[in-house]
């Protein structure tokens, strides 16, 4: 698996995802902070394009006497697929929904200034 670059460190906005193409393949490229992540742009629940996408951080909650409180884990971007909502971590590409669903994730490298990524067989497939 080569890497392949899809351009600078500045073509990615930070908290945010980025659509490139890599060996015929569409590819989410996110910017969270100084960490980049890339996932396939395929929502295994549906084959939607899932990093067209909403991109947040994890949001957890739990029920008190007062209500439903809610927490953001700022580490952990999560991206929400377009067409059902459904929840799939940008790090790992596992579903918040159903553990047997989970988006391709690749390798990637800044070398340089530039990201790289590598897609082929060596992607966490999902």
């Amino acid at each position: 698996m080569r890497p392949v670059d899809v351009g600078s460190v500045e073509d990615f906005p930070d908290r945010a995802m980025t659509v490139v193409e890599v060996d015929g393949t569409e590819v989410g490229v996110c910017r969270w902070g100084s960490e980049f992540f890339a996932m396939r742009n395929r929502c295994p629940h549906q084959g939607g394009p899932v990093c067209s996408g909403f991109l947040q951080a994890r949001l957890a909650g739990r029920c008190t006497a007062e209500g439903v409180e809610m927490e953001a884990t700022p580490g952990e971007p999560v991206i929400l697929c377009a067409w059902h909502r459904w929840e799939f971590s940008v790090r790992t590409g596992e579903s918040a929904w159903d553990p047997r669903y989970k988006v391709r994730t690749y390798p990637v490298d800044v070398d340089g200034g530039r990201v790289l990524v590598r897609v082929g067989r060596g992607g966490r497939d999902g």
